[in-house]
């Protein structure tokens, strides 16, 4: 696996579980092995991501391959403006969004 994918399956699996949950002080093994644990109890990955589609299904397949318990790991391309909509109405029905990982590069929500 290159080492760009390693970083982006590991900065997926850290954005998805890291909510309350004192990461910084875990090392290395032990880290990898509260994020797995919380993403087993978890169970699934939502994506929402700016881009090409075709990356982000690459990403979430090796995310698979690499935590095959998990039983839903998808992937969402959106325009960016739909994705920025998207974002302030779930911001602003108080309600608990689905989504676990928001992927953009640059100013695209500015």
């Amino acid at each position: 696996m290159p080492r760009t994918f390693r970083i982006a399956s590991l900065g997926f699996l850290l954005v998805f579980l890291s909510a309350g949950v004192e990461i910084d002080s875990l090392d290395g093994a032990e880290r990898e092995l509260t994020l797995a644990e919380r993403a087993r109890q978890e169970g699934e990955l939502i994506i929402w991501a700016v881009g090409e589609i075709q990356f982000q299904t690459m990403v979430a397949d090796r995310f698979k391959k690499k935590y095959p318990f998990m039983r839903r790991v998808e992937a969402i391309r959106l325009a960016s403006e739909k994705l920025r909509t998207r974002l302030l109405i779930e911001a602003q029905s108080g309600k608990k969004s689905n989504v676990d990982v928001i992927g953009v590069s640059g100013f695209e929500l500015l």
